[in-house]
Parts: C-alpha cells; structure tokens; sequence
C-alpha cells in the first residue's frame, strides 16, 4: 500500500511512503488541518522476527505520522485486532479506539500538547465518526447477519448510509452488504456507491471502492487503482480520470526531515 497526499484544491498529488503489511483503512483518520495522520496497521510476520520484540514493537499497533509518510511519530503498541486505530477531535485531540489504553512505546512518546481520550471522545467507530463528521446519515432498517460458511457475512438489507451534494440536487448512497472471509488486499467489506438525482429518483451505481463530495463539491470517487471526478446528467454519470495508481511500484521512501518530528 502507497500513501498519497492529494490536496483538492489544486488536484497536485504527493507520492509518499509504501508498507508492506495491512492498513486497517476503516480506523484511520487525518487531522482536521489534514497535517497529521492516525492509523491501525499489521505485519504479522513480526511474530517470527525476535529482533522486532527484544526492540518492543508488536504485529499490531496504533500510530501517528505526517502524510504522505507511515513514519510513527507516536506509537501504540496493540494486542491482536480488537480495537486500534482512532479518530481526531481537532487538531490537538485524539481519541483512540480502545476500551483500555494501550501501551506507548518509550521511543514515539507523545507531545505534552497532545490531548488523549478526553472524557468526550465517544465510544464508537472511527469511520462512524469521520462520516458523521462529513455529513453522511444512517438510513433504512438496521440489517440482520446472515453467515455464508467459508465466504463471508452478507447483511439484509445493506446498512446504508447517504449524503446530499452541496448543491442538494443528488444523493450519494453508501450501501455496505458484508463483508468477505477471501479478502486478499483491502478492506474486506463489500460496499456499494450509487448516485441518485433527487429530481427523478434515477440511481446510478458508482463504484465498489470510495466515493464522496470534495470539499469543491465535486463527485470523487476511485475504482480500481484509479481516480475520478464526474458530472452527473441526464445519461447518469460521466467521469474524468484525475490519477492511474496502478504503474506505481513498490519502493522504499525515505521520511522528509519535518515527518520525523512533532
């Protein structure tokens, strides 16, 4: 997995760190002046290097760093996938996504400035905080489970969740309908963006990967390694390639000087 910073407002695109392990995307998120980065990430193989635990780090941990690098300026270690990652409040606020606080390691100590699960961090998600911070809204009925053996989990109906473009002519649907046991890459959720116009109730599937409204308000979405921005007319959807990802290769990316430091 690559970082990459993409400021909206010019569509520039900075190519940052790789990392050779998992980034559980669904409890990250970035500072509200977009500086700074929290993050759940995993590299299992750690259990098989000594080296690794005689220097404190464990398979799983919770860390903060400077996008467009992975570079822990503060770092959690976890114990296994309950729980990890976390959200920001502002700027100078984190609230971790744990029921107990996780061991600092002596090395990445936080700033004193730092605030860290104030008594008003609530107790949920990081991605139902970032959306609900973006404007997204749960609809519909709360799904059931429903367990396919050696596949997945599908949820009837989709847990659904929407958000008006600014100019409140469309709305965009996020429909999560389980998630899949074989997930090799990525999340294993399987989700579903649609569009629909509000002025003939027409809907048209986007993509199975992200989507959302910029801070431009533009439709945006990836799929596929690549990234869009579309106008939506009478024939549904009409997109514009702003980036294709997919040339980029696997190197190693030193961290700038100012990544390293609070």
């Amino acid at each position: 997995m690559q970082l990459i910073l993409w400021d909206t407002s010019s569509d520039i695109f900075t190519e940052g760190q790789w990392f050779k392990g998992k980034i559980y995307t669904e409890r990250c998120d970035l500072s509200p002046d977009g500086s700074r980065m929290i993050y759940f990430a995993a590299k299992y193989y750690y259990r098989g290097m000594p080296e690794m635990k005689e220097a404190g780090y464990e398979p799983t941990w919770t860390a903060i760093s400077k996008p467009p690098y992975f570079t822990a300026l503060t770092l959690w270690n976890q114990i296994g996938t309950w729980g990890g990652g976390g959200y920001f409040l502002d700027n100078d606020t984190v609230c971790l996504n744990t029921m107990s606080f996780p061991k600092i390691h002596p090395k990445h100590q936080p700033p004193r400035w730092l605030n860290i699960n104030l008594d008003n961090c609530k107790h949920t998600s990081p991605q139902i905080h970032r959306m609900e911070q973006n404007g997204w809204r749960q609809s519909g009925e709360t799904p059931s489970h429903q367990v396919k053996s050696g596949i997945g989990v599908t949820y009837e109906p989709p847990l659904t969740f929407s958000r008006t473009s600014p100019n409140a002519q469309s709305h965009l649907r996020m429909l999560e309908r389980g998630y899949s046991f074989k997930a090799r890459y990525g999340s294993p959720r399987l989700i579903r963006y649609t569009i629909q116009r509000v002025a003939d109730g027409k809907e048209f599937q986007i993509s199975d990967t992200w989507a959302d409204w910029d801070q431009r308000g533009r439709l945006v979405y990836a799929e596929k390694g690549k990234l869009f921005t579309a106008q939506i007319n009478e024939d549904g959807v009409q997109p514009t390639l702003l980036a294709d990802f997919n040339p980029n290769q696997p190197t190693e990316v030193p961290p700038s000087e100012w990544a390293t430091k609070w």
